[in-house]
């Protein structure tokens, strides 16, 4: 993930950009900016994690017991469903 998050265009920029201000002698404003953009990327990389972890949480402790009615939008992998397809239609039951 964190591999992933530094290999994007963005930041790869940066990068380069980092090297090039460190030849032309911007050293401060070159590590400013390669500090936001270690930063920048902690934090995506802590958000996502979390952020997945929270949803793993969630679904853990959810039990469906059969003939439930269950309003989202998700895939069937194995079984059957019925749907009410009448308010997308507009047809009547």
């Amino acid at each position: 993930l964190l591999l992933q998050k530094t290999v994007h265009p963005f930041y790869l920029f940066q990068l380069i950009s980092v090297a090039l201000w460190l030849e032309e002698a911007y050293v401060t404003y070159a590590l400013a900016i390669l500090a936001m953009s270690i930063f920048s990327i902690a934090y995506e990389v802590y958000t996502q994690v979390t952020n997945a972890n929270q949803m793993q949480a969630l679904v853990a402790y959810i039990v469906l017991v059969q003939e439930q009615v269950v309003a989202a939008d998700m895939v069937v992998l194995v079984g059957e469903c019925l749907a009410d397809e009448s308010s997308l239609t507009g047809e009547g039951v």
